[in-house]
Formats: structure tokens, C-alpha cells, sequence
């Protein structure tokens, strides 16, 4: 495969929702969901945090790119997750879309200790990926070979707890 190195990747990307992915969220399948979600792009929020402000005016002199993250009160962490910057600019306008991978997604999600990836917060479907699918998904980047069907039809019969997820930001910068 020749890659052209003067063309940026995701040049050509418009930001549009994987189809495969977006069919899933609507059907409400968390297991298709998470079977999409292994190959798709998707879009995590980074927003700009203020580290120091000017003394007299209250300007801001220095700031840091966080990955926004969400926090239930029992204090458990989430990525969210958008399947195109359409669902991210619905949930959080000043928010920029950052792509990747969604194996890569869930991966870094499960060693940095989060619980879950959650996509599409503000809709128009949601869809939370915890517990073993998430670990399953994760597997896809170490380049295990999983079967996510096989997973999602052991994890079908077991109950699954609600939770509600709030915005906020993660202490630790994006790492660049």
C-alpha cells in the first residue's frame, strides 16, 4: 500500500457516522454496537483547560488540552464517544472532535481505569460498551483474535445496572 507522506491522515474525512456503527446504535444492540465499534473511527471531546490566568485582568495565560471524560457519583469513570462530529456538536459545541480508532478508544480507555466508552450521549441513540465487551473491544487493538458475537451472546442473558453520567473534565492532559 503506497501512502503519500506530504497528505495528512484523515485527510478527506468529513466527520460522517460509520454506517455499521450508526445502524447498530439505532437497533439498541449493545453487542452489535460493540462489534461496529471495534472497526469504526470515532470522535472523543478535547477541550481547552485554563492552567494560569493573568493577575490583573483575569486573562487566560496558559492552558492544556484535556480529554473530557464523565464521572457517575459513585466516582467510575466513562469515555464518551460520538460517531460523527454531528453527535459531538449536539452534546458539546466548544468541544473539538479528535478521531480514532474505536478499538484503540476502548483500549486506552480500560488502561487508563475507566469503566466504560459511552457514544452518542446526546443521541439521537445511545449506547454504553463496559465490562466484558469493553475488554473484549479492547483486545481487538492488542491483536487478539476475539469473537465479539460469541462474547455478546454470553454477556445477553446477564443483567446490566443504569447509570447516569456527567460531564467533566479529566485532570490528566492529552498526551501528544
Amino acid at each position: 500500500m503506497k501512502r503519500e507522506l506530504l497528505t495528512p491522515a484523515g485527510q478527506g474525512d468529513h466527520g460522517g457516522g460509520d454506517g455499521a456503527l450508526r445502524a447498530a446504535l439505532d437497533a439498541g444492540d449493545e453487542h452489535a454496537v460493540a462489534a461496529a465499534l471495534a472497526w469504526a473511527r470515532v470522535f472523543v471531546a478535547i477541550e481547552a483547560r485554563r492552567t494560569d490566568a493573568d493577575a490583573v485582568t483575569g486573562a487566560d495565560k496558559t492552558s492544556e488540552m484535556v480529554l473530557v471524560t464523565l464521572r457517575v457519583p459513585s466516582g467510575a469513570t466513562a469515555i464518551p464517544a460520538f460517531s460523527g462530529v454531528d453527535t459531538l456538536a449536539r452534546w458539546r459545541q466548544a468541544a473539538r472532535p479528535v478521531a480514532v480508532p474505536g478499538h484503540a478508544l476502548c483500549a486506552q480507555a480500560v488502561r487508563d481505569g475507566h469503566r466504560a466508552v459511552v457514544l452518542d450521549i446526546a443521541g439521537p441513540a445511545m449506547a454504553t460498551v463496559d465490562g466484558e465487551l469493553l475488554r473484549r473491544v479492547a483486545a481487538v487493538a492488542l491483536g487478539e483474535t476475539v469473537a465479539l458475537e460469541e462474547a455478546g451472546a454470553r454477556l445477553a442473558e446477564q443483567p446490566r445496572p443504569r447509570r447516569r453520567w456527567s460531564r467533566h473534565r479529566s485532570r490528566r492532559p492529552m498526551a501528544g
